[in-house]
């Protein structure tokens, strides 16, 4: 059975279509301290992974006393030692108690 277009120009539109899903996304990332003062906003347009967008902003927080992040931010322990990230867990080693507070 044949479509029916309602209008000409949705018939063009369909006709360009690729039919991939669209990536409308917007991520932020904030940088704010013990008081709540907001130390640095970035976005990006695309869809970025946490870490690689904290990279790329380049934020020079080495004198910060301690970092809190989510699990985005695995590998942010390598470059900043006081920085504090949820532990993961798999289904061969689940977490322990001490871990999960």
């Amino acid at each position: 059975m044949r479509r029916k277009y309602k209008s000409i120009a949705l018939k063009k539109e369909l006709a360009n279509d690729s039919g991939k899903k669209k990536c409308h996304a917007m991520k932020a990332q904030a940088i704010v301290t013990s008081q709540g003062r907001i130390v640095s906003l970035d976005i990006t347009v695309n869809y970025c992974h946490d870490m690689k967008l904290f990279k790329m902003s380049r934020r020079n927080i080495g004198q910060a006393g301690k970092i809190l992040a989510d699990s985005g931010y695995q590998g942010l322990m390598k470059i900043y030692p006081q920085a504090q990230t949820p532990r993961k867990f798999s289904k061969l080693k689940p977490l322990i108690a001490e871990d999960k507070a």
